[in-house]
């Protein structure tokens, strides 16, 4: 979509001591600046669910990056490479699965133990 985005993903994690899948989806806008279509900027909110065992927790968060156009030439399919960095407020980082809070691995931008703060190199199309 030429000015906004949407996405899903869904991911399992078995190498933890409570294993835990997830399924989230993403959606925002899109931008560029100075009338440049190679460099896209986009923000948006991520919303999803999380299981550990059965139990679902939510899980919101946002979500901002780049992406670079990589194919130059014209064609219906566009690769692109980029960064994207995302928080996400997870409601299974309580106490329930982890015990106490000492043990939290703290954050760059918060403190807040719910926070978790990542990033990720992209490599993207679309058609």
């Amino acid at each position: 979509m030429h000015w906004g985005y949407t996405s899903i993903g869904a991911s399992t994690y078995k190498g933890f001591d409570v294993s835990y899948t997830d399924l989230i989806g993403t959606f925002g806008i899109n931008f560029n600046l100075f009338n440049n279509d190679v460099v896209r900027y986009y923000s948006g909110f991520r919303l999803g669910l999380i299981w550990r065992e059965t139990t679902p927790f939510p899980a919101v968060g946002g979500a901002l990056g780049f992406d670079i156009k990589l194919s130059k030439f014209y064609s219906k399919i566009q690769f692109y490479l980029g960064m994207r960095l995302w928080t996400d407020y997870r409601e299974d980082q309580k106490n329930h699965f982890y015990g106490d809070s000492s043990g939290y691995k703290r954050g760059l931008i918060t403190n807040n133990a719910l926070l978790q703060e990542n990033g990720a190199i992209v490599l993207s199309m679309s058609w």
